[in-house]
């Protein structure tokens, strides 16, 4: 199922960010997946990426563990 952008029912692809948050005192970054209209460039974040997602944010907590 193809997602559409609810501006313009333009079709939307997959698109990357960085994310930055906090974690025990330490400022991390990790890429959040989300979605990017191809017709006017809205972008807005769903569940389509949701354990991906997740699964980056485990992935730079770990990385503080190893430092």
């Amino acid at each position: 199922m193809a997602l559409l952008c609810v501006k313009c029912q333009g079709a939307a692809v997959p698109a990357a960010q960085m994310r930055t948050f906090e974690y025990k005192g330490k400022t991390l970054h990790c890429i959040e997946m989300l979605s990017s209209c191809m017709v006017c460039g809205h972008q807005w974040a769903d569940d389509t990426y949701e354990a991906e997602n997740s699964e980056h944010v485990e992935q730079a907590r770990a990385a503080l563990a190893i430092d």
